[in-house]
């Protein structure tokens, strides 16, 4: 899933971030690789204690994330647009330091080995999914509903994933995922929220296909690996790992 002929970093880099800013969010990536990210993958970590950094760089990634999809040639409904200009209008103004907070809320997920699951539902490649992949979408629950009851911007990184709740903006069903402007964060987590683990598998299903079909990146894949070009590049490292974390728990490799 690569586009060789074109520079992931460039991609809209001259339309969304000065130069000050670039420079800006990298030192936040650097800060979320070093404090976050590594120990985590490499170390085992469990327990993290962070400062503001970590919500500016998770802030950082989804409002560019949300611009994405914006422009994106597939917008979102014209329901999805308002609640999602609202997001990126309140995220600009955070990362430009004028308000002091965002009311939205932002969690951040670990995904580890999963040492079984129901063969009916496992998705092909998972792990390669939630070990090593990298994904962004808009997710609601459109349905026949004109307006969505649930809207939120999910960013998978390697081992781990972003979500910012845009509709509502709180989701008192995720235990242990929540950050705060300073705070310490367990990998031990709990996510009461069935809906999210179905999304997971569908969209495990969805990468799958996509891989095999051969179909070139999506804008916004590609504004996720720009956004957090060092550790993409980490993915790559862990594919055997992935392959036989999959192995046993019957995902197919087709």
């Amino acid at each position: 899933m690569t586009e060789p002929n074109k520079r992931e970093q460039d991609l809209f880099k001259e339309k969304l971030l000065c130069h000050e800013c670039e420079q800006s969010f990298s030192k936040l990536e650097k800060y979320f690789a070093e404090v976050i990210f590594y120990p985590f993958v490499n170390e085992d970590k469990q327990i993290f204690e962070y400062d503001e950094r970590l919500k500016k760089f998770i802030i950082s990634v989804q409002w560019r994330m949300g611009i994405a999809e914006w422009r994106g040639k597939e917008r979102p409904s014209f329901a999805k647009r308002i609640f999602l200009k609202k997001f990126i209008n309140s995220a600009r103004l955070y990362l430009l330091e004028k308000v002091e907070d965002i009311s939205y809320e932002q969690h951040l997920i670990f995904f580890g080995e999963i040492s079984s699951m129901p063969q009916d539902q496992v998705p092909p490649r998972f792990h390669q999914y939630l070990l090593r992949s990298v994904d962004a979408t808009l997710v609601s629950d459109v349905k026949k509903r004109i307006v969505p009851k649930t809207i939120y911007n999910f960013i998978k990184l390697p081992h781990m994933a972003f979500v910012s709740f845009i509709k509502p903006k709180s989701n008192s069903k995720w235990v242990g995922t929540r950050i705060e402007n300073v705070g310490i964060l367990d990998a031990k987590q709990e996510i009461r929220d069935g809906s999210f683990g179905r999304f997971l598998i569908d969209r495990a299903r969805m990468v799958n296909d996509v891989f095999k079909s051969g179909i070139s990146l999506s804008q916004i894949e590609k504004i996720t690996r720009s956004a957090t070009k060092d550790l993409s590049k980490f993915a790559k490292s862990k594919t055997f790992d992935a392959y036989k974390a999959d192995k046993k728990i019957g995902s197919k490799y087709d």
